[in-house]
């Protein structure tokens, strides 16, 4: 008994110690598959480095961008957001290093991987040697040592990842005597699923500034506390949201200068399946909003939106959304005419659009005129109809037979004159206007395509 247990011991002794062996084997197969997956995408490898203990592996990796239409393809196809294929020429002949560390025990450990750009294509080299070859130089070296890093820790279990950019902080002196403040701080992010297109995905950015100016001539953006997260399972089901604690645009010493400001900016919107339809609903909110330029000085305060839009057909839908979302070249006669399609399968099943609350509460002109603000909300459908497509043909005025609206409108008194004032045939409204104390209101209706405002036809 004793033997058989000193051999089963062993046994498992044995099998232990050679975990991380085994597990080196599988992930050298998985970075392998990786590396043939990479290769027919045009990257082609040139540089391998291994640093292996025994419970853990370091590989280092450059490639070059050996076919950049075919690299481009390859992203496209695995993500939401589409780079224009004229880009290649900025990625051919750009090298990419990659590392990589992971535990030879299989799954113990996430998989850490850092990639980062290390050299630039031959043609934004040329040009940049061209122009200035003392910030080609020390760009060059800000790219060596990794200035540019996305630290990425995966895990193969359940396909969940986080990781951050790394923090940059640049100063450039060039050549036409323009000086340059580049500056990411605190940029980090999650999700889950694949990288390129993952279902789950979060970010944050504590800040992105950049500066420059050349003599008198300034330009500066920055921005503070950004965050965004979505959801996404497809078109019809998703969750997302964003906010920006604030923004600046500036362009000062020109004919022209600019300056925009952004505060407390919030919007998150959702696409959810009732009855087999879809919903959609939106929401914004706009603490503060400044533009001033030589021409015009306004400031917005306490901007709101509220929309829902509901059921909609969710086969056309899905169609129409990812044509639009992939599509390049959208004005493609073959693909016009598909996307006229479906959007008349969605207006035969008809939909609701609820714009529950739009709304401004206080709108200054020139820092000295406040014309206060307005509110809006809205009810419009469009009636299913199996025939509409037969109808349109005819005359696309036969839809209007399947609209009905209501909306309210409801602007302050100098708000409505100001308009009055400045916009050409706005005098045309104002026979239909109806006064409510401080404020000027609309009730608009169409029904049996008639329009009518406050009671009043539009003739």
């Amino acid at each position: 008994m004793k033997k058989t247990s000193i051999i089963v011991v062993m046994f498992i002794l044995f099998a232990i110690a050679m975990l991380p062996i085994v597990g080196n084997e599988f992930m050298q197969n998985k970075v392998q598959d990786a590396m043939t997956l990479l290769s027919a995408q045009g990257l082609k490898v040139k540089k391998i480095e291994t640093n292996s203990g025994y419970l853990s592996t370091q590989k280092h990796f450059e490639f070059i961008v050996e076919d950049s239409s075919a690299f481009i393809r390859y992203i496209n196809t695995h993500s939401y957001n589409q780079l224009p294929l004229y880009s290649r020429k900025t990625l051919d002949g750009s090298v990419i290093g990659c590392d990589i560390k992971y535990s030879n025990i299989p799954f113990a450990k996430t998989i850490d991987v850092d990639l980062y750009p290390l050299k630039l294509s031959q043609l934004l080299s040329n040009d940049l040697k061209t122009e200035d070859i003392n910030f080609y130089n020390k760009f060059s070296d800000f790219l060596q040592n990794k200035g540019l890093l996305y630290h990425v820790e995966y895990n193969l279990i359940n396909s969940k990842f986080k990781g951050y950019i790394k923090d940059i902080n640049q100063k450039y002196h060039l050549q036409n005597k323009s000086d340059v403040n580049i500056e990411l701080k605190g940029a980090k992010f999650s999700g889950k699923g694949n990288i390129l297109n993952p279902k789950v995905f979060s970010s944050k950015v504590k800040r992105i500034y950049f500066n420059a100016s050349q003599n008198k001539v300034k330009s500066l953006f920055a921005v503070n506390n950004f965050s965004a997260s979505n959801d996404f399972t497809s078109f019809s089901k998703y969750d997302s949201a964003a906010k920006i604690g604030d923004l600046k645009f500036i362009i000062s010493g020109v004919a022209d200068d600019v300056n925009i400001s952004l505060a407390a900016f919030k919007t998150k919107s959702n696409a959810k399946i009732k009855n087999k339809k879809v919903k959609l609903e939106s929401q914004t909110t706009l603490k503060e909003l400044t533009l001033n330029s030589q021409n015009l000085s306004l400031r917005l305060e306490n901007l709101h939106s509220n929309i829902q839009v509901s059921g909609i057909e969710k086969s056309s839908f899905e169609l129409l959304s990812k044509m639009v979302q992939k599509s390049q070249n959208i004005n493609n006669l073959t693909k016009q005419k598909k996307v006229q399609e479906l959007t008349t399968k969605l207006l035969e099943k008809g939909f609701k659009i609820d714009i529950k609350d739009i709304s401004l509460k206080h709108l200054t002109l020139n820092q000295k005129e406040d014309l206060g603000g307005f509110k809006m909300s809205s009810d419009l459908e469009v009636k299913e109809d199996e025939n509409l497509s037969q109808k349109l043909q005819i005359s696309p005025l036969l839809l209007l037979s399947n609209i009905t609206m209501k909306s309210d409108i409801e602007l302050s008194k100098a708000l409505y004159t100001k308009i009055l004032n400045t916009t050409p045939m706005s005098s045309m409204i104002s026979g239909y206007a109806k006064e409510k104390k401080d404020d000027v209101i609309f009730k608009i209706n169409f029904l049996d395509s008639k329009l009518t405002v406050n009671g009043k036809a539009i003739q």
